[in-house]
């Protein structure tokens, strides 16, 4: 506007339009080389200071300014009269742009209007009274946003839960605003899930399961970077069967002058698996050279609290009254933690870590996505008045 405004005022013998049919006359000329623009500079900076000198400037400022300034030396109208816009009020698309336009004609008119000008259909929904108001708003140039990044990566840790297999990061391309059923399939994928297993996606904080992931219309927006996930590789039909959630702890013995008190401590991976798997969850039986196994196992509620005394995991998974989710503490003595590789339950990854794509290649981005982004329909905020 500033520069609209700028021109209307001091530009009226059209010196800006001479300057540069002259400057097109020199590049077209016949066995013309290279050419100074330097009377078309001159003349540029005397009505536009800013670009004076030989400072760097932002080109498509230098083209707004010098497309503006064309049109107001050559519009055809000297008088401009004054122009209401009335409202769509349900009438056909074409008969309210051809009004709009014809409104913009009686005050623009020039080649630069003709070549260089447009119009786009702008529409606004009240939020409240639902009112829609459509306007053909005329423009030379659109300012196009660049879109975000259309994908991102996740990383989460899969689990088998036959133990057939370590516990193992893998790293997925996701859409950005996509849902967890996208997630789910590209683990699938990646981790080459036969068609007998599924995952079930756990979400890990401080060594527990804080909640299970599992609807799959859910947007992965709600899954931040630093969040833990892990993925649990379990057969498609375990939800016949009762689900068992194993807590990792370390007995501790911390001694006083006058008592011994034992304690325990979470660490490494929450681990899952149905009943059905229940040869895979009991006490090893190569132990010979660990003494006897020292791991106890407690119930606990859903907060990890234990309930009542030690159990015996095969009387439990043998029992009839197991049914739901069964929430297990899993106790390791220090004799058990040396013998046992504990750094196979480490803790899972963050879900993104930026150090470690720090030198990946930056997606294109096209100009058509440029004017996706643009067109995106957006909810105006509180402050935005009707």
């Amino acid at each position: 506007m500033f520069f609209s405004h700028l021109a209307r005022i001091v530009n009226k013998e059209g010196e800006i339009a001479m300057a540069f049919g002259d400057l097109l006359k020199t590049l077209w000329a016949p066995g013309a080389t290279s050419v100074s623009p330097r009377l078309f500079k001159s003349k540029l900076a005397h009505f536009a200071p800013q670009f004076s000198g030989f400072n760097q400037h932002d080109s498509q400022e230098l083209l707004a300014f010098l497309l503006d300034g064309l049109h107001e030396d050559l519009n055809r109208v000297k008088c401009k009269p004054y122009v209401e816009a009335k409202d769509g009020d349900g009438r056909p698309d074409e008969d309210i742009a051809d009004e709009y336009w014809q409104n913009h004609l009686a005050r623009n008119d020039s080649i630069i209007v003709d070549v260089c000008q447009g119009q786009y259909r702008s529409t606004l929904v009240c939020p409240v009274c639902r009112k829609v108001s459509v306007t053909f708003d005329p423009f030379m140039y659109l300012s196009l946003p660049l879109p975000s990044t259309s994908m991102r990566t996740m990383t989460l840790t899969i689990v088998p839960s036959d133990g057939k297999a370590q516990p193992t990061p893998v790293t997925v391309t996701v859409p950005k605003q996509g849902k967890f059923e996208d997630l789910v399939r590209a683990l699938g994928i990646t981790c080459s899930l036969s068609g007998d297993e599924t995952l079930m996606v756990a979400e890990v904080y401080n060594n527990h399961i804080i909640r299970f992931l599992g609807e799959p219309t859910d947007s992965l927006s709600l899954i931040r970077d630093d969040d833990r996930l892990v993925a649990y590789k379990l057969e498609n039909n375990f939800e016949k069967f009762s689900r068992v959630v194993f807590v990792q702890q370390q007995m501790e013995k911390s001694s006083t002058s006058e008592t011994q008190k034992l304690s325990c401590k979470a660490f490494g991976l929450p681990l899952v698996a149905s009943d059905e798997e229940r040869n895979n969850v009991v006490c090893p039986e190569d132990t010979s050279e660990a003494a006897d196994c020292d791991v106890k196992f407690y119930l606990t509620d859903d907060n990890g609290n234990a309930k009542g005394s030690e159990v015996f995991m095969d009387d439990l998974l043998d029992s009839m009254e197991l049914t739901g989710q069964v929430n297990v503490l899993v106790c390791w003595s220090d004799n058990m933690l040396e013998y046992y590789d504990q750094h196979l339950l480490s803790s899972p990854a963050e879900v993104y870590k930026p150090a470690l794509f720090s030198k990946r290649p930056q997606e294109s981005i096209s100009l058509y996505r440029c004017l996706e982004a643009f067109l995106k329909e957006e909810p105006l905020g509180p402050e935005d008045m009707w």
